[in-house]
């Protein structure tokens, strides 16, 4: 298993753990209730133009701490693609007060060897880069919750 962990700073909110839930719940309504489809372009990953991958990603709350955290999986279309299953958080720097969106979790690199081969080389970057655009979108989605309450 690889493990995966990004993070991304946000703004300040009086209660950020609020959006995020808010955020959740009204990505969700708009299609099944804990699925959403996400086309998430995989940019930082090199030059030229932007690859692009669907992934299918099931919210779900973390038994025992439903204001804490999220459940995220998800499911990459096609078999070259690795599914993640991990955690989806608020969490705060003590050291600087900033608030930031955490998605922690692991993956399974798909075709054996030469999978993990390709995860050393390149893999775990298209999946740092999923991560952040995910974060990025959720963040942006927080934003317009904000704007609206």
């Amino acid at each position: 298993m690889t493990q995966l962990t990004e993070r991304l700073t946000i703004p300040k909110y009086e209660k950020p753990q609020e959006y995020l839930n808010r955020t959740i719940c009204q990505i969700s309504d708009y299609q099944q209730p804990d699925r959403v489809r996400l086309r998430v372009p995989l940019s930082g990953i090199g030059e030229g133009p932007a690859l692009q991958k669907e992934v299918e990603v099931v919210y779900r709350s973390k038994p025992g701490a439903p204001d804490h955290a999220w459940n995220v999986r998800w499911k990459a279309d096609g078999r070259f693609y690795p599914d993640f299953d991990g955690t989806l958080a608020v969490e705060r720097d003590d050291r600087t007060g900033d608030d930031a969106l955490v998605l922690a979790g692991e993956y399974e690199p798909p075709l054996g060897a030469a999978g993990k081969a390709f995860d050393a080389v390149l893999g775990a970057r298209i999946a740092s880069a999923t991560a952040r655009e995910f974060l990025r979108a959720i963040a942006q989605q927080m934003e317009q919750e904000r704007r609206h309450s």
